[in-house]
């Protein structure tokens, strides 16, 4: 079955949106018939791959993909912004990428073609999700359980001819069950395994090649009724783990993992996914500078030590509701780098700091009844807060500025 499909790609990778460049293709109110046309013969200046998880335990990602606000702005709104390379591609058990084109301006067009491309382009990408669900579709048949990451090397090779800037724009709740780590099997029990894990695949070669590649993600932790929800400290490590991969393999890992506009429930003719391994006692909590651990610059105090409270309290309540509050607690504080990559200590005084910080989070934490065991300085976060001139980059050292509070073991 999976056959026809990566027999029918070889015929789809160079097929074209209809008005994209010209030639008869796809259109949102026409059947699952694709056009075939020719890349262009220069690199594309920018790219967008749409990646999505097909199973029936993740919400229909139709109208999101649609409505999707990082896909329009990503697309091309000026002259220079051409040939810009357009892509989807589906995460279930074997990826593939489904179709892929390429938006450009054809002789005598004006600005208001383009805008019509961009409009029909991210319309087409919609009716081509829609079509791989159809049970006899001309893209094959998709495949039960989701590898995500063989999802993200298949969306990153999409992207290998542009020069630009390149987004992939992940529609998953995160729950790999199939490839390796195969979440169905072992499911990690806190951040320390989700680094054992990322380094067995840095040392295998297994992470994917995301190199110059920003990643947004819809829907993470989220199911279709009748499946159980992840507590908070799953979600917690499951986050964590898609961050560190995402970072580890050289991409931008998303600002935040939003919900989206998905269904109700799982588009009709989704494949099966097995459900994730048990939880094993997690007692795993996180907070960063929009829930209330920030700083003011190389120092320890709180910018706004009542929104810290707030945070801090909705922490010890998590802790409680899930059974944690009689054990004892270690506190872990990260920082950003703050300054280039060649200028930073690994041993420097981020260690100092992020202890100090660590330590004004627990003193709150100890006043809501809390027993904090160990204060820990993990100096600079999991993210590569440097560009690829090894300059910081503030955007990136936000999500370094995290607070972890966990059970010792």
């Amino acid at each position: 079955m999976k056959k026809s499909k990566q027999i029918l790609i070889l015929a789809i990778l160079s097929a074209l949106v209809t008005g994209l460049t010209g030639c008869l293709a796809l259109s949102p109110t026409e059947s699952c018939e694709l056009g075939v046309g020719q890349p262009p013969t220069e690199n594309s200046v920018g790219g967008a791959v749409v990646l999505f998880q097909a199973s029936d335990n993740f919400p229909d990602s139709g109208v999101a993909i649609v409505q999707s606000e990082a896909l329009r702005s990503a697309l091309p709104q000026a002259e220079q912004e051409v040939p810009f390379a357009l892509a989807i591609a589906v995460a279930d058990g074997s990826p593939n990428l489904l179709f892929q084109s390429w938006i450009n301006l054809d002789f005598g067009d004006i600005e208001l073609d383009l805008e019509q491309k961009r409009n029909r382009a991210q319309a087409a990408l919609g009716n081509v999700y829609g079509c791989s669900f159809e049970e006899d579709s001309s893209l094959g048949d998709l495949d039960n359980d989701v590898d995500l990451i063989g999802g993200l090397r298949v969306a990153s090779s999409a992207l290998a001819n542009v020069t630009g800037e390149k987004l992939v724009l992940v529609f998953s709740n995160g729950f790999q069950t199939s490839g390796q780590p195969n979440f169905a099997e072992s499911f990690p029990a806190d951040f320390d395994e989700v680094d054992s894990i990322i380094d067995v695949l840095r040392n295998e070669n297994a992470l994917p090649d995301l190199k110059g590649v920003r990643v947004e993600w819809i829907g993470l932790g989220q199911i279709t009724a009748g499946n159980e929800q992840l507590d908070q400290q799953a979600f917690n490590t499951l986050e964590y783990f898609w961050t560190s991969l995402i970072s580890s393999s050289g991409g931008t890992p998303p600002g935040s993992f939003s919900s989206g506009a998905l269904g109700n429930a799982s588009r009709e003719g989704a494949p099966s996914s097995l459900p994730l391994a048990e939880v094993r006692g997690l007692c795993l909590f996180s907070l960063d500078e929009t829930a209330g651990f920030a700083f003011k610059p190389n120092s320890s105090s709180f910018v706004n030590e009542d929104l810290a409270k707030v945070g801090a309290e909705s922490i010890a309540r998590q802790i409680f509701e899930a059974d944690c509050g009689n054990r004892p607690l270690r506190v872990t504080g990260f920082t950003a780098s703050g300054k280039s990559k060649s200028q930073f200590e690994l041993d420097g005084p981020n260690l100092a700091l992020s202890e100090a910080r660590a330590r004004a989070f627990a003193d709150i934490l100890e006043t809501l009844g809390l027993e904090v065991q160990e204060v820990v300085g993990g100096g600079k976060g999991p993210t590569l807060d440097w560009d690829s001139n090894g300059q910081f980059v503030e955007e990136l050292g936000r999500k370094n500025r995290i607070v972890l509070v966990e059970e010792v073991r």
